[in-house]
């Protein structure tokens, strides 16, 4: 897998476009989970990716030095979606990784698989580039 990582990030450089990796650590305990992600963030790195995408462990110790020496910009993923997932825990975990250090988020099913998609990015976008709570954010976010 590292191999292809490798070759689509040649093939990036020579068209000029950004590679964001997606390094998500299998296999291991909570307790190493940010070491895990430290030494694949910078596997990613090392083969050339320009941003990094990983589980949001902002809740773990360690996250916040995780990003700091990162090397490239590291977004965090939304998690699993179920429906009538918690809308406000959702954007507390995106505040605590924003207020950590991480560069933004990569989110797909918290916005398509919800009716209120404008609400849900604006909520997003408020906590990402304006500094907003998450319980500022929900007001935004509607109840779903």
């Amino acid at each position: 897998m590292l191999e292809h990582l490798g070759a689509v990030a040649s093939e990036c450089q020579r068209w000029g476009m950004p590679l964001l990796a997606m390094m998500y650590p299998q296999n291991v305990d909570e307790s190493a989970l940010v070491d895990a992600q430290a030494i694949a963030i910078r596997i990613a790195f090392e083969c050339g990716a320009d941003v990094v995408k990983i589980e949001n462990t902002a809740r773990l110790p360690g996250f916040e030095q995780l990003i700091k020496n990162a090397g490239v910009p590291v977004l965090v993923s939304g998690g699993p979606f179920h429906d009538g997932s918690d809308a406000t825990s959702l954007l507390t975990h995106i505040e605590l990784a924003i207020n950590h250090g991480a560069s933004g988020l990569s989110v797909g099913r918290h916005v398509f698989q919800r009716s209120n998609r404008i609400e849900v990015l604006q909520a997003f976008e408020g906590i990402v580039h304006r500094g907003m709570s998450a319980h500022e954010a929900a007001s935004l976010f509607g109840s779903q």
